[in-house]
């Protein structure tokens, strides 16, 4: 149930999800940074117990590093890179995926 609103959350934001496994796939288009208005792909895994626990970092495709590091081989395949790059604060913000995209959204601007 939890996984379930996870998406619906995503969906109500507008993005187009489908699932593969326990991960939500979906385009995204970069807001910020050096690849603003390029489209990636994003994987955030959909805990069973959301909102108690956030994604723990996205998977992203093309295979895109980050440049402070943690990135990781994805499951997801060759084409997809992990940023082991876990939500800070989670327990102070609102747990909701308008704050987790807005955690994506910085880890872009870094780039």
């Amino acid at each position: 149930m939890a996984a379930d609103d996870f998406i619906g959350q995503l969906k109500v934001l507008g993005y187009e999800v489908t699932m593969a496994d326990q991960y939500a796939l979906f385009p995204f288009c970069v807001p910020i940074g050096r690849l603003i208005r390029q489209e990636v792909r994003l994987g955030l895994f959909a805990p069973a117990d959301f909102p108690l626990t956030p994604p723990p970092g996205p998977h992203v495709s093309p295979r895109i590093d980050h440049p402070h590091g943690a990135c990781h081989a994805s499951h997801l395949g060759p084409d997809w890179v992990y940023w082991s790059r876990p939500f800070p604060g989670w327990s102070a913000s609102t747990r909701d995926v308008r704050a987790y995209m807005a955690h994506v959204r910085r880890l872009f601007e870094q780039l």
